[in-house]
């Protein structure tokens, strides 16, 4: 005899805390599913799905990604893309579903994607809120109810319950759940909802939480110059010393604030300052393609052009004007104002050497409301990676920033969003299926 596979009849209900990428994508598989389903049976759907988000409206944070341009994906996404802790994880779940998949399935429901020179991949039409409609659309078609501006405080769950998943809500109501998927965030970026404020709750389950820090962050320096690089731009590479050993580069665009350092290669870098006592410092290698003896022996040839020109002039032909020219000050504060023929080669080959490593000392990173993405969050060796579902605690899904697992710049963090939440979505589905 054949196994029962209709869902069950009894309508039972799903609730999705989270209206980001991850909560989004997950309601948007469940509608879908939904939608065939009833085409096929010829009835309702027999289950209620609500999605919940504190926000006024969903996807408030999805529309700032890519600065509104909704950096999807990379090219180039593999498991090892993302930090060694994580890799076994994701391996698994990119078994179960690849970003090659993600890109084919996404575009196959109508979004067309389109990928720049650097191989980072965008919406077509470069609109975050494309992509935003395109949940919408087929969210609106299903049985999904939207519970907007409600922030939950507390989760409890009695298994012995025929509901056993209830969320508390700040002004005292209650939601009961048969199926339950997490998907808060973490603390970064609090304007948008995102505090971190639900991770107490998980741990009071039993679910381990790793260290919580921002990533994807600017830096704080204590340059003593840093207020005049204030808006400069600049390509280089970012070397990153702990107790003057080295631990790692990044290469890009970096950017001088008020504060410190900001841009893509010194926010990747971010993820390792996590420990206070140890001394950091940013070393910015401003001529990467270049040896440190062709910086000298160019320094020597400019000289020789130009052998009345102020020093504070050497950098111009060279680097951004205001950034050489506040580099030449800091360094040589009395002398940067005489002719460049009366530098010594001594101190020719001291500019050299900072041209290809000035540095910044680090005092530390910007708070959460600067970061893009959270390191740490809820261990993965707590759900199963083909369905995000928690291991010690059945029906619970949890999907998105509240696991541990963050990448560099580039749309793989919001790639593992999408990913978690399909794969989630998917998994709640199968669940309503009798064995």
């Amino acid at each position: 005899m054949e196994k029962d596979h209709a869902i069950q009849t009894k309508p039972l209900s799903i609730g999705i805390l989270g209206a980001g990428a991850a909560g989004l994508m997950a309601v948007y598989c469940l509608s879908l599913e939904a939608e065939n389903w009833e085409k096929a049976h010829k009835q309702k759907f027999p289950a209620q799905i609500t999605l919940i988000d504190r926000n006024k409206k969903p996807g408030k944070k999805l529309l700032a990604t890519g600065n509104g341009k909704c950096n999807i994906s990379h090219e180039d996404i593999a498991s090892y893309s993302y930090y060694y802790d994580q890799v076994p994880f994701l391996e698994a779940l990119f078994q179960a579903f690849s970003p090659k998949k993600l890109l084919q399935f996404l575009e196959n429901r109508g979004l067309l994607l389109k990928t720049d020179p650097a191989g980072r991949i965008y919406p077509h039409a470069e609109q975050a809120k494309t992509v935003l409609d395109f949940f919408l659309r087929q969210i609106k078609e299903g049985p999904v109810t939207l519970l907007s501006d409600t922030k939950m405080t507390d989760l409890l769950y009695d298994p012995t319950q025929e509901k056993p998943f209830v969320l508390q809500d700040e002004a005292g109501h209650s939601y009961s759940f048969d199926r339950l998927l997490l998907a808060v965030g973490g603390c970064s970026g609090k304007n948008f909802g995102t505090d971190g404020s639900f991770f107490p709750t998980l741990q009071k389950l039993g679910l381990a939480v790793t260290p919580l820090s921002p990533s994807l962050v600017p830096l704080k320096t204590s340059f003593p110059l840093q207020k005049d690089l204030k808006g400069v731009r600049a390509k280089g590479t970012a070397r990153l010393f702990l107790d003057s050993s080295f631990l790692a580069e990044e290469s890009g665009e970096i950017q001088f604030t008020e504060y410190g350092l900001s841009g893509i290669a010194v926010m990747n870098l971010s993820r390792h300052l996590t420990d206070p006592a140890k001394k950091a410092v940013v070393e910015l290698d401003f001529f990467p393609h270049m040896t440190e003896k062709e910086v000298m022996r160019y320094l020597e040839h400019l000289v020789s052009l130009y052998p009345q020109e102020k020093g504070i002039f050497l950098l111009d032909t060279l680097l951004q004007q205001t950034l050489g020219r506040v580099l030449m000050t800091s360094l040589f504060p009395k002398k940067s104002n005489q002719p460049s023929r009366l530098f010594t080669k001594e101190e020719l080959l001291f500019l050299a050497k900072q041209c290809k490593g000035v540095p910044f000392p680090i005092a530390g990173t910007m708070d959460f409301s600067f970061s893009q993405v959270t390191r740490g969050g809820v261990k993965t060796e707590m759900v199963y990676p083909g369905t995000m579902e928690s291991k010690t605690i059945p029906h619970l899904y949890l999907a998105g920033e509240m696991l541990d697992v963050d990448g560099p710049c580039g749309g793989l963090n919001l790639t593992f969003a999408l990913l978690s939440g399909y794969l989630a979505g998917q998994a709640l589905f199968d669940s309503l299926r009798l064995s």
